[in-house]
């Protein structure tokens, strides 16, 4: 019974160690957002805005925002960053031949209008940010994450440089600028290639998610964007307006609440394991309590009834840590789909969950042990 309580509690408990670390590890990933004081909504228009009239629209509203007390960056983009929406097509560098279509790579496409980068807190690493005259009849310019310059031309410059994307035809443009990696489906996920290119140029969407940075309350500002619209178009509503950083949040919620369903399983069964262990090893001292008595009768000492107790236990649980480490390790490979950045064989957790697991079976064993070594030997001999 020791033997088996102690291995079914060490694989739960070396379970909920990886689920926990991998949990840290995740909430510790970079998302290339600045998302505090960051307040976002969506922005759709009525299917009577056409391309040019979508050109007109976003930028004014954009620029009426920019002037809201309070405000000291916005700007919008088609998609926000782990929404769980999104648009993507198959891209490469226009330097070099084109790949087979089975051979291509995809990139993100996104449109952007104002400053979005500033508002977001996306670094800008090389080039500059769109300045809002870019215009449909001119060369197409866009803006790259690392990833994407990276993958075309690694340790090079990629400012100037040609992309090509398949958007109804294969497009080229330029790239005039170049900015950090953002997690755009959860913070679980790798960064790929993006493509920023300015609303101007690519008014494919007729909606626009705004990013409106400001040191305040960010839903202070909601009142006052959605008088804009109303003054605007009183047609077109403010749709889910909320705070970046719930936005950012909520990725890890299913994470969050995994670690802590196991996280309260594994201190359950390290109670439980402490109490079973304490309740069978105190039934098997009490059993044992004329044995005792002629032990300490014949000549043997507090230490030594005290360590024999000690040392019995402890072989049982040794053996269950053992076999509860056998376990854990075949099983930790059911465990990788939940787990971000951690080996299902992650020595720390493996040697922290041993540790805490062999303390709790002495601290188990050591009162039933102690209450047999003060067995007054006539109490044990005349006991039925």
């Amino acid at each position: 019974l020791v033997v088996t309580e102690v291995a079914l509690s060490l694989v739960l408990l070396t379970s909920a160690g990886l689920v926990a670390r991998s949990f840290v590890s995740l909430i510790s990933v970079d998302s290339g957002l600045r998302p505090e004081g960051v307040l976002t909504a969506r922005v759709n228009l009525s299917a009577g805005y056409d391309d040019d009239s979508r050109r007109q629209f976003f930028p004014e509203l954009i620029q009426r925002v920019a002037a809201i007390p309070g405000v000291t960056a916005v700007g919008g983009i088609t998609f926000l960053p782990m929404d769980g929406l999104g648009s993507a097509t198959s891209y490469w560098a226009g330097d070099r031949p084109a790949p087979a279509e089975a051979d291509r790579t995809a990139a993100d496409v996104r449109s952007v209008v104002g400053d979005y980068f500033g508002a977001m807190g996306i670094e800008m690493i090389s080039g500059s940010p769109f300045d809002g005259t870019e215009r449909r009849d001119e060369p197409r310019k866009v803006i790259i994450n690392r990833a994407a310059a990276e993958s075309f031309w690694p340790g090079e410059s990629a400012v100037g440089r040609p992309v090509v994307y398949s958007w109804g035809g294969d497009i080229p443009q330029e790239v005039v600028g170049v900015v950090a990696d953002v997690r755009t489906q959860g913070l679980d996920t790798e960064p790929r290639g993006i493509l920023y290119m300015p609303y101007e140029q690519a008014p494919d969407f007729n909606y626009l998610s705004l990013a409106i940075r400001t040191p305040g309350d960010p839903l202070s500002l909601v009142g006052p964007v959605k008088n804009i619209l109303r003054d605007m178009d009183p047609q077109i509503p403010l749709a889910s307006p909320r705070v970046m950083e719930d936005l950012v949040g909520a990725s890890v919620a299913r994470p969050q609440m995994t670690s802590a369903l196991m996280g309260a399983f594994a201190a359950l069964a390290a109670l439980l394991s402490a109490v079973g262990l304490y309740g069978v090893i105190a039934f098997s001292v009490s059993g044992r309590t004329r044995e005792i008595g002629i032990r300490v009768a014949v000549g043997a000492g507090r230490s030594d009834v005290l360590g024999l107790v000690v040392r019995q236990v402890m072989g049982l649980a040794s053996t269950g840590l053992v076999l509860g480490l056998i376990v854990s390790l075949l099983s930790g490979q059911f465990l990788e789909w939940l787990l971000f950045s951690v080996s299902p064989r992650d020595p720390l957790v493996l040697v922290g969950s041993l540790t805490l697991l062999a303390a709790v079976a002495f601290v188990a064993c050591l009162v039933p042990a102690m209450k047999a070594a003060g067995i007054h030997p006539r109490e044990a001999l005349t006991a039925d």
